[in-house]
C-alpha cells in the first residue's frame, strides 16, 4: 500500500489538481494507494481569518466570499478544459453556507467551540477530497 500526501502549494491551481491526479492514477494502477489531500494554498489561513472575524464581530462573510472565489476559479478553469465536477460545486455551495451558519453562530457567542471550529476549518479539505475523487 502506498501513501500519498498533497499539500495546499500542489493543490493551488488547475494545473496542480491535474498533476496530482496523474500521479494518483499512475500510482494506484500498480497497488492501492491511500490519499491524504490539503486544501487549496491559503484556504485554511482564510478559514481562520473568518474564524477570527466572527468572534470579534467584523464581516467574516467577505472572508467566505474570497474562499469561494479561489476555490470557483479553479472549477472555471476545470469546466473550460472540458472536465465538469459537479460534487464539488455541490459541495462549495453547501459548505459556503454551513460555514456562513456556524460563523453566524459564533459571532452571537463571541466564540467558536471547537466542534463548530474543526467543521469550519475542515472545509478546505472536504472541498479538495471532493474535486479530486471527480478527477481520477
Amino acid at each position: 500500500m502506498l501513501i500519498q500526501k498533497f499539500g495546499g502549494s500542489s493543490l493551488a491551481s488547475m494545473q496542480g489538481f491535474l498533476a496530482a491526479a496523474g500521479i494518483i492514477g499512475d500510482a494506484a494502477s500498480d497497488e492501492k494507494v491511500v490519499v491524504v489531500l490539503s486544501a487549496v494554498n491559503g484556504i485554511t489561513d482564510l478559514l481562520e481569518k473568518a474564524i477570527v472575524a466572527a468572534v470579534q464581530g467584523d464581516d467574516f462573510r467577505a472572508v467566505l466570499n474570497r474562499i469561494e472565489d479561489k476555490q470557483r476559479e479553479i472549477l472555471h478553469e476545470l469546466q473550460a478544459a472540458g472536465l465538469n465536477c459537479p460534487a464539488a460545486s455541490v459541495f462549495l455551495l453547501e459548505q459556503q453556507k454551513r460555514s456562513g451558519s456556524l460563523l453566524e453562530g459564533a459571532a452571537l457567542l463571541e466564540q467558536c467551540p471547537p466542534q463548530a471550529r474543526a467543521e469550519v476549518l475542515s472545509a478546505g479539505e472536504g472541498f479538495s477530497s471532493r474535486l479530486m475523487s471527480e478527477l481520477l
